[in-house]
């Protein structure tokens, strides 16, 4: 893959429903990557490509050249994010993981991030809504962003990818059963129910109600410079272009 299409990947990880813990046996691996060009590539009139895409088999590849990754985490992006904090990692040159961690860490900022997931959730829920679509998978990708938020509402830390780590936080037993089992039911292979749970679906509903109230109330200032951010992430960025941390 490197050599056919002339970058190098610095870091690979395992993202999804596989680190969610809501794959099912039938569920694709999804392989999410960022990658850089040699220097000369950047001094070329026609950009590189900044995306990657491909599918092998039940495998799922997805790549960002670096400055792209760089600029989405820079607004907080759920998606790098989680790959960042993935805990199977397939490619780690030079601990690229732990400078881009850090990086986040240094700069965590959770308005952004719960606007990021509040806005998944209610989209999907408006999907769900909307009547033919009643898949386990649109659900659960409902629930789980709704549960990210409440877990940043109330630690102001970065949430655990593990769906079953975010049914800790403070649920009804009655909700928390039913997303159990709506997991274990996909695990299983069923697909689709007739009909969403009521409970749940008002459950959701609520929950988005309230969040659209909590948002509001978050400052919206980081607590940090937007310019030192960027000059770090400079800092990193122009380090593997000039082979810092090539092998």
């Amino acid at each position: 893959m490197e050599l056919e299409n002339g970058f190098q990947i610095i870091y690979a990880c395992e993202a999804g429903s596989r680190i969610w813990g809501t794959h099912s046996h039938e569920s694709d691996f999804d392989v999410r990557f960022l990658y850089h060009y040699s220097l000369d590539k950047y001094l070329e009139l026609d950009q590189p490509k900044d995306t990657f895409e491909q599918s092998y088999h039940q495998v799922e590849y997805v790549g960002w050249e670096l400055g792209k990754g760089l600029r989405l985490l820079r607004k907080q992006n759920p998606s790098i994010l989680e790959w960042i904090h993935s805990p199977q990692i397939y490619v780690n040159k030079n601990n690229s993981k732990e400078d881009l961690a850090y990086l986040h860490k240094r700069f965590f900022h959770i308005k952004p991030l719960l606007y990021h997931y509040y806005k998944m959730a209610e989209g999907n829920y408006h999907s769900l809504c909307k009547g033919s679509n009643h898949s386990i998978k649109l659900q659960l990708n409902i629930i789980r962003p709704i549960l990210v938020c409440q877990w940043l509402l109330e630690t102001e830390q970065f949430p655990p990818l593990s769906i079953k780590t975010l049914l800790s936080c403070n649920l009804q037993d009655e909700i928390r059963h039913k997303i159990i089992n709506m997991i274990m039911n996909k695990k299983q292979g069923q697909l689709n129910v007739n009909h969403p749970d009521s409970t749940l679906q008002d459950w959701m509903l609520e929950q988005l109600n309230q969040l659209s109230e909590d948002i509001q109330t978050i400052d919206p200032s980081p607590s940090y410079s937007n310019r030192d951010f960027t000059s770090e992430m400079n800092t990193l960025y122009q380090s593997f272009l000039m082979n810092k941390y090539r092998e």
